[in-house]
C-alpha cells in the first residue's frame, strides 16, 4: 500500500484546503479513526468509487452522549459517489 499523504489534525487548521492541496484530484482511500466533522469534511472530498476504513471515532471518545455534535449529512455523498464504507475491529484478525 502506499500512501501519498497524510494530515495531522492537531497542526491542521482549515481541513478543507489542506484537502485541496494535498489531493486536488479528490481522495481515493480515507483511513478513519477520528469521525465527527472531521470525517465528514473528508468524505465530502471523496473520489467517485472511494474507499472508507472506519476504525475509531477520537473526536467523539470523551464527548458528553447528551451533547452529541451534529455533523453534515453523509449519505449524499455515499451514494452519489459510490463510496465504500466499512468499519472494523482489529481483533477480527487476532488469529492471522
Amino acid at each position: 500500500m502506499l500512501i501519498d499523504h497524510s494530515i495531522m489534525i492537531m497542526h491542521t487548521v482549515d481541513l478543507a484546503s489542506a484537502l485541496k492541496e494535498a489531493a486536488p484530484k479528490g481522495v481515493d482511500c480515507y483511513f478513519d479513526n477520528v469521525g465527527g466533522e472531521f470525517s465528514s469534511t473528508v468524505i465530502q472530498h471523496m473520489n467517485e468509487f472511494g474507499r472508507v476504513s472506519c476504525c475509531g471515532s477520537i473526536s467523539s471518545y470523551n464527548a458528553d452522549p447528551l451533547q452529541s455534535p451534529k455533523v453534515s449529512i453523509l449519505q449524499p455523498a455515499m451514494v452519489f459517489k459510490q463510496l465504500k464504507i466499512e468499519g472494523f475491529i482489529v481483533r477480527r484478525w487476532q488469529d492471522r
